[in-house]
């Protein structure tokens, strides 16, 4: 797909006609750079078409021209999860279920720690200073889904515990869940949960990247 036949799609797509610095900012490129391709009509990468289908929020990739060679080649270069400013969700069968997401993100695999195509992941905006200075307000977490209570020591999660969601440091005890915050601000206390009560917890996932914004 060539950016002239992208344009007049998207235009039709979403109700109005789509500007040169629309496209500019779906592909983060300056709008020079658009102006440049559209007069030579230069064709579209397949992660260049995926980043205006999450900008705009519409389906282009199934009625596009490109070959399974060309989706495999790219395959490993981006990703498009799914994103949520905020969480929400349901508990069933002993398990936390995530609310459906509306939007999805691109990302490179490359800003996932240990990547595995297997996994599922998810993108969450961090809401608090509570991890700072390796969490900033407003960073995108990649989150590495995971429902089984199995936790590895001293790594950051998010769980639901006690109807509220945490992003936090756990680490196992003997007889107790230690639950931390890095930020070293007074009001940031380490918290413990019982044995007991650790029926109670619902891992979400574990932080497996950021992505910063500037």
């Amino acid at each position: 797909m060539n950016f002239i036949e992208i344009q007049s799609v998207i235009s039709k797509k979403i109700g109005c006609k789509v500007s040169q610095t629309d496209i500019a900012s779906a592909l983060n490129v300056t709008r020079q750079n658009v102006n440049k391709r559209l007069k030579n009509n230069s064709e579209l990468a397949y992660d260049e078409i995926l980043a205006l289908e999450n900008y705009f929020q519409i389906v282009l990739i199934e009625s596009d021209d490109f070959s399974q060679n060309e989706k495999d080649g790219n395959k490993n270069k981006i990703l498009k999860l799914k994103y949520y400013s905020e969480l929400s969700g349901k508990i069933e069968s002993n398990t936390f279920i995530l609310s459906k997401s509306t939007q999805n993100i691109i990302i490179s695999p490359n800003c996932i720690n240990n990547y595995m195509p297997q996994a599922e992941y998810f993108v969450l905006n961090a809401n608090s200073d509570c991890m700072e200075p390796d969490i900033k307000l407003k960073d995108l977490l990649i989150i590495e889904y995971k429902t089984e209570k199995q936790i590895t020591d001293n790594e950051i999660y998010i769980f639901y515990y006690n109807n509220q969601f945490f992003i936090k440091r756990l680490i196992r005890n003997i007889n107790e869940l230690i639950i931390k915050s890095d930020n070293e601000k007074s009001y940031y206390k380490v918290d413990m949960i019982e044995k007991k009560d650790m029926d109670k917890i619902y891992i979400i996932g574990k932080i497996v990247g950021l992505i910063r914004k500037f």
